[in-house]
């Protein structure tokens, strides 16, 4: 192979999709692993489990949160106990923590794309993601059944859907 035939086939591989991609499944990768591991609810988990459950058996209680968060937990203990993913015979914490990891590796993704309409640049855009993929806080928040990745999440597809429609 000539130079001229590598440096073709560099040009058309669609390597800004690769990157993404591969951003995507790290993310999956980071957030996913060991995620039943701790079996305990800890910090406000005990209480938004808690009503999330009551959601599902309709059960009447007082709360002072919206409930957005809560029906999205409880909507991933539906999605489990239906598919069978219960462990044990019981609940676990992966049944409320999986949607939560799945929104929280989409964030990245989200953030690449805002950065991209903001400069226009594939490596800003990979870069950006990239960072935000491996930020603690964002990690630690989509690894338990806490509602501010849903915030974050909503927060940046609104700014996002914003920055689409200023193009057009």
């Amino acid at each position: 192979m000539n130079a001229r035939k590598i440096h073709s086939i560099f040009q058309t591989l669609p390597w800004f999709w690769i990157a993404i991609a591969t951003l995507f499944f790290s993310s999956l990768a980071l957030r996913f692993w060991g995620l039943g591991r701790f079996n305990r609810m800890v910090f406000d988990e005990v209480y938004y489990v808690k009503y999330a459950k009551d959601y599902l058996t309709h059960t009447p209680f007082f709360d002072v949160h919206p409930p957005l968060g809560k029906y999205l937990i409880a909507f991933a203990i539906w999605i489990s106990n239906v598919q069978g993913w219960i462990f044990q015979g019981q609940n676990s914490a992966f049944d409320s923590r999986w949607l939560n990891a799945l929104t929280g590796s989409s964030v990245p993704l989200i953030v690449a794309g805002i950065a991209y309409q903001l400069s226009h640049r594939r490596s800003y855009a990979f870069i950006a993601g990239l960072l935000t993929s491996a930020d603690g806080l964002l990690l630690v928040e989509s690894r338990y059944a806490l509602l501010s990745i849903y915030i974050v999440f909503f927060g940046i597809v609104g700014s996002m859907v914003f920055f689409i429609s200023i193009k057009y």
